[in-house]
C-alpha cells in the first residue's frame, strides 16, 4: 500500500482487519491515525514513521490487535490514547524518540501486548507520568530505559504482574509512586529509589 506524502488524516476503520497489509509507511504530514485505523491488521509487521513526522496524536485502538513486531515513536507524538496497540501480541520493543513530546503513559495502552519485553526512551522525553495501570500485566518486559525523562509520578498498578522484569531504576525526581506499583513482580531483585520519593503506597 502506498500512501501519497500529500496525506494528512488516516480516517477511522480505514484498514480495518484488512489480511493482505503487511508494511506500511505512514507520511510525515499524516496529522491524525483515527480509531481502529490498523485495528486487526494480523499481518501488518512493520510501521515506519519518520523522524519529521508531524504526527502529534495517535487514537484509541489504533494499531489493536495488528502484527507489529517494533515500533520507533517519533518525537512529535504527544498523545497515545488508551488501548492503541492493546493486543498486539507480536510487539517485542517500543522506542520513544530523542526528545519525545509525550507526557505520560496512558492506561492499557499496550494491554494484552503480553510480549513486549523492552520499552525505551530516548534523551529528551517529556514523559513525567506512568498513569494507573500504564504497564500492567506485561509478563515479558524485562527492560524499561527511562533515559534522562523528568518523570514524578508513578501511578497505582503500572507495573503490576510484570512478572520478568529484574531490576528496575526509577529516576531523580519521581515524587509518588502509588498502590501495587510493583505488585506481582516476582523476578525484580534490583530497585534503585532516588532520594526524591515522598510516597509509597501499600
Amino acid at each position: 500500500v502506498y500512501l501519497p506524502d500529500s496525506l494528512q488524516e488516516i480516517q477511522r476503520e480505514a484498514f480495518y482487519a484488512v489480511e493482505n497489509l503487511y508494511t506500511i509507511t505512514i507520511p510525515d504530514n499524516v496529522m491524525q491515525i483515527s480509531n481502529y485505523a490498523f485495528a486487526l491488521c494480523w499481518n501488518l509487521s512493520n510501521v515506519y514513521l519518520g523522524e519529521n513526522s508531524k504526527l502529534p496524536r495517535i487514537s484509541y485502538s489504533a494499531f489493536a490487535n495488528s502484527g507489529i513486531n517494533s515500533i520507533r515513536i517519533p518525537a512529535g507524538v504527544s498523545t497515545i490514547a488508551q488501548s492503541a496497540f492493546e493486543g498486539c501480541r507480536n510487539l517485542t520493543s517500543v522506542t520513544f524518540a530523542q526528545n519525545s513530546k509525550l507526557p505520560s503513559i496512558s492506561a492499557y495502552m499496550f494491554k494484552g501486548a503480553d510480549n513486549l519485553q523492552t520499552i525505551t526512551f530516548e534523551n529528551g522525553s517529556a514523559l513525567t507520568s506512568i498513569q494507573a495501570h500504564g504497564l500492567e500485566g506485561m509478563k515479558n518486559l524485562t527492560s524499561v530505559d527511562f533515559g534522562d525523562a523528568k518523570l514524578t509520578n508513578i501511578d497505582n498498578y503500572a507495573f503490576r504482574y510484570c512478572e520478568s522484569l529484574q531490576s528496575i531504576s526509577i529516576p531523580e525526581g519521581v515524587t509518588y509512586i502509588g498502590r501495587f506499583a510493583f505488585y506481582g513482580d516476582k523476578s525484580l531483585s534490583r530497585f534503585d529509589l532516588p532520594a526524591s520519593i515522598d510516597y509509597i503506597g501499600r
